[in-house]
């Protein structure tokens, strides 16, 4: 299930870093802001994962795979934004090769009937 899912991935991510905490003690304590921001994007990431496991589950991964190359869009606009920079010629190209191909790859499944509701993960 998603929650089956987004638990063990979870528990990896908390046993990794978790063992990486003794290297990274000795830096200034967060304030409370920090804490607030870390919250919410442990909630935010949180409510992600789980509407993806969702989407995984529900939706075969031919029609899902053209919307996570949206990250690619974010990425992009999220770099313009923050820091100003925008993808050069070669990496606009790369971006273009993977959507296109992803959107391809869709449409062509979706023309040989292969879009069927994917059978439920337990």
């Amino acid at each position: 299930t998603s929650v089956a899912m987004l638990f063990h991935t979870s528990l990896m991510g908390a046993v990794v870093f978790g063992a990486m905490l003794p290297f990274g003690l000795g830096g200034p304590m967060p304030t409370l802001p920090d804490w607030g921001v870390m919250l919410a994007l442990g909630v935010l990431a949180t409510g992600g994962h789980f509407l993806v496991t969702a989407a995984a589950r529900e939706a075969p991964a031919s029609l899902l795979a053209p919307v996570t190359y949206l990250h690619l869009v974010w990425a992009g606009l999220l770099g313009w934004i923050v820091f100003g920079q925008l993808p050069d010629g070669v990496s606009l190209t790369g971006m273009t090769l993977v959507v296109g191909a992803g959107v391809a790859i869709a449409l062509g499944a979706r023309r040989d009937g292969q879009l069927r509701r994917s059978p439920t993960i337990s």
